[in-house]
């Protein structure tokens, strides 16, 4: 399936890491370098399988947060009374093999 997009219309791309894509993310990487198009992908996965730039929320970051909210909870804090937060930190890869020209 992936064999048959035609990249050429395309200015960019950005991936979601959908599950169907993610398992051919060296396929999709290969094709994208192919046709010259930069993409930004969300999983760093597809740096390593040869994209160009992930750019996401810091996964272990995220983690340690929620470790927070979940210790809260368990001293007695009600979960409808925590704010809600948004990421503070994120995670910026890019390939030093492929620059952008």
């Amino acid at each position: 399936m992936i064999r048959q997009l035609d990249f050429s219309a395309l200015e960019r791309l950005r991936d979601q890491g959908d599950a169907p894509v993610f398992s051919r993310a060296r396929q999709v990487a290969e094709l994208a370098a192919r046709a010259r198009l930069p993409v930004i992908y969300e999983l760093r996965n597809y740096v390593e399988a040869g994209g160009l730039i992930s750019h996401r929320a810091d996964v272990d970051a995220l983690w340690h947060r929620a470790a927070t909210f979940v210790d809260k909870i368990l001293k007695g804090a009600k979960s409808a009374d925590l704010p809600v937060e948004r990421p503070k930190q994120f995670e910026l890869l890019q390939r030093a093999d492929r620059g952008i020209e």
